[in-house]
């Protein structure tokens, strides 16, 4: 655990935090996505059927992608 703790504390001192950043950030993603991008939605994907493979290092988000891309209709089980 001091090796995580000691991580932590050369990312905070390396990378602080911008508040107002993120938030502007934020904002500008809230105004890019109105609703005529949301409706040309399936225009804007690809009919490549070439399989997926969605890796990652652990704690990056992999499981959440995995469980969003299995929810869609077309989405096949995965290999065993």
């Amino acid at each position: 655990m001091q090796h995580f703790d000691s991580a932590e504390a050369v990312r905070r001192s390396s990378v602080p935090f911008d508040s107002a950043a993120f938030t502007i950030e934020i904002d500008r993603l809230i105004r890019r996505c109105t609703p005529e991008l949301m409706a040309r939605a399936p225009e804007l994907g690809s009919c490549d059927a070439t399989p997926a493979l969605i890796l990652g290092m652990p704690r990056s988000g992999t499981t959440l992608v995995e469980q969003i891309v299995s929810m869609h209709p077309e989405s096949g089980p995965a290999a065993s």
